[in-house]
């Protein structure tokens, strides 16, 4: 999203929305062990909202995002009051399954454009070093978790490796990507951070919907 928004929504926003998220959600829900966080789909559509505001004035996104917040909260709150989710089994095994295809391409399509994006922001030295990684990353999370499912090793540590096959497999792609030398001085682009505690961009934590304009 922060490439997609024009720096407009960055991890600092999607660290503190997630978590803001969670807190209200786990308190008032009485629920607090359930798992809150920014989707594809949620990204997808935050950026798509950007695209449209973009025609008339960026400015205009925080405020809006806030309303569209707003507005499917107030959705979500009269769904729960009439229980509408529980018309959810008359829904056939389908639509399910269409709609975790269409996560799963829409994951794809995201990690190709990222790589593309290497490649046309940088250099084709770059590209083709985050397209190594990227690949040798999805053949390390694979490969541990079909070990998970065969005999080699214990069984309690066939068992740890398939559990945190992504942790292990991020954090040493992430680090590989530091080792000194040629690794490092190829300088691929890192995930974009700001300081601690700070919006991605100029501007206050607090936006001020109630100002956008009918």
């Amino acid at each position: 999203m922060y490439r997609r928004t024009d720096e407009q929504f960055g991890v600092s926003e999607a660290l503190f929305a997630s978590a803001l998220a969670a807190m209200v959600f786990s308190i008032l829900g009485a629920q607090p062990l359930t798992i809150v966080g920014i989707t594809g789909l949620i990204s997808l559509f935050n950026y798509t909202i950007y695209d449209i505001i973009k025609i008339y004035d960026p400015a205009l996104y925080p405020p809006f995002l806030g309303w569209v917040g707003i507005w499917a909260a107030i959705f979500h709150w009269l769904f729960a009051i009439w229980n509408i989710s529980d018309y959810m089994r008359y829904v056939t095994d389908f639509s399910s399954q269409s709609f975790g295809m269409y996560v799963g391409i829409i994951y794809i399509i995201k990690g190709v454009e990222e790589l593309v994006a290497e490649f046309t922001s940088f250099n084709s030295t770059q590209g083709f070093l985050s397209c190594v990684i990227a690949i040798l990353y999805f053949g390390t999370i694979y490969s541990l978790e079909n070990i998970g499912r065969s005999t080699l090793f214990k069984p309690w540590f066939r068992s740890i490796l398939a559990d945190y096959a992504y942790p292990i497999g991020t954090i040493f792609w992430v680090g590989f990507a530091h080792i000194p030398g040629p690794l490092k001085t190829t300088n691929i682009s890192y995930l974009p951070i700001s300081p601690a505690f700070r919006p991605t961009v100029p501007r206050n934590w607090v936006v001020q919907f109630w100002t956008l304009p009918v």
